[in-house]
């Protein structure tokens, strides 16, 4: 009697285990889904950031890689911060923005042709490190083992940007409610990343089900 009690005892707590273990799983993986949403919204600019909203999805302009403006003309070269290549790998440039000294304004300049981040062209580190006043005296910034780089992009800005402002690469990223591949006849809540073939944009289904 008491060898049979304490195998139900041990099997009891066994299942409550699992249980238990199911749950923070299952927590996990929605709250690390949820942490990728409010990481990319809470880096949209409050000015222009969002591009079009509605009941089911909202568009915006999620910053990628951050740096200064090294010529505003032809060729437009960009000098960026260091950062880790493989982030810039999962990024889709959808274009870029300047930040106006005169109004503390971001002006977004959207890409003809989305590209990968990591695919942009080479800009030259001349352009961005000839002093004043022949250029704006920018140098490259390291920071460990990592270098940043100069771009060039083929979006010419709005307006008149100047060398030595800020600036950032965006892309474009739709969240948006639709049928949930993983739970059928539920809903599910998909990021949706820009690339340069319309009709075949990132997609991943990041958390469901959803009732409606």
């Amino acid at each position: 009697i008491i060898g049979i009690g304490f195998v139900r005892l041990m099997t009891s707590q066994s299942r409550f285990a699992e249980t238990q273990m199911a749950l923070r799983n299952a927590r996990t993986v929605s709250r690390n889904a949820m942490n990728i949403m409010l990481t990319d919204l809470r880096m949209v600019q409050d000015a222009d950031g969002l591009i079009g909203a509605s009941r089911d999805s909202v568009t915006v302009r999620v910053p990628v890689a951050f740096g200064l403006l090294c010529a505003g003309t032809a060729p437009v070269t960009l000098s960026l911060l260091p950062v880790d290549s493989s982030m810039t790998a999962l990024g889709e440039y959808a274009g870029w923005a300047y930040r106006d000294s005169v109004d503390g304004r971001f002006k977004y300049k959207d890409a003809a042709v989305p590209v990968n981040v990591n695919s942009l062209t080479t800009g030259s580190a001349a352009i961005c490190a000839t002093a004043p006043p022949g250029g704006p005296g920018i140098a490259q910034a390291t920071w460990g083992p990592r270098t940043g780089r100069i771009v060039v992009v083929p979006d010419l800005p709005v307006g008149t940007a100047h060398p030595g402002w800020p600036i950032f690469l965006y892309q474009q990223i739709t969240y948006r409610f639709r049928p949930s591949g993983s739970f059928p006849g539920r809903q599910g809540l998909y990021r949706i990343v820009k690339t340069n073939d319309p009709s075949a944009p990132i997609s991943d289904e990041i958390i469901a089900p959803f009732d409606t």
